[in-house]
């Protein structure tokens, strides 16, 4: 008998045991918002070296993002349907006077990559974070297109921190059924980043270089 026979024997004569897989609805999320969830994500999203802007929900939250854009030099933004209904009125307006020249994101495919590719920022919105990573998630589709939280330098991103989630279960319970279940999901952390055989970190390989969070609540008003 060969070492492969007398391996495959043993494992054929070893006990078996029958475990029932877990299942998503035997686990309970923690309500979101509470238990320190939006600023132990914070915390995380920075040291995954983004920026984040943390606004109260009501207040001026147009000019808190213009504001940050035109620190960062950006000139032309693109935002998402999603995004312009998120930030409102007061977002549109203050775009106006802003010297930043924003546009929605076209709804044609060969629209879409020529402002993605043009574009210094792209605005998107998450529909929920993840706490223990620091990641927002977000659900593509018409109204909120991947490709503009990917092609331009800088991707800004909007939350509400209602919708932080503790972990990655919590997640998973939110994306099952009844709901329905998108057809893309993306988790982002940071600022595209790579590094050479060194190991020399760099931004913006595979990209955006640079990652803006923009975090809605209800409290102080606070940029990081």
């Amino acid at each position: 008998m060969n070492a492969r026979d007398a391996i495959l024997g043993r494992l054929k004569k070893a006990p078996r045991e029958s475990r029932q897989p877990e299942r998503l609805g035997d686990f309970q999320a923690r309500a979101p918002g509470k238990d320190g969830l939006t600023e132990r994500f914070i915390e995380r999203l920075k040291q995954n070296s983004a920026m984040v802007i943390l606004e109260k929900e009501s207040g001026d939250v147009g000019s808190a993002l213009l504001k940050a854009l035109q620190s960062e030099g950006i000139e032309r933004v693109v935002f998402t349907r999603a995004a312009d209904a998120l930030l409102g009125p007061a977002f549109q307006e203050a775009m106006q006077t802003s010297g930043v020249v924003g546009t929605l994101a076209p709804e044609d495919e060969e629209g879409l990559k020529r402002a993605a590719f043009q574009a210094y920022a792209g605005v998107s919105v998450a529909k929920w974070g993840v706490s223990e990573l620091g990641a927002l998630a977000l659900v593509h589709g018409k109204e909120n297109p991947r490709l503009l939280s990917l092609a331009p330098p800088l991707s800004v991103i909007v939350l509400k921190a209602g919708s932080i989630l503790e972990d990655l279960r919590a997640l998973a319970i939110a994306l099952a059924p009844p709901l329905a279940m998108p057809s893309q999901v993306t988790l982002v952390s940071g600022p595209s980043q790579s590094a050479d055989i060194q190991g020399v970190p760099f931004f913006g390989m595979h990209g955006p270089k640079k990652l803006l969070a923009v975090v809605l609540q209800d409290g102080p008003s606070k940029e990081g």
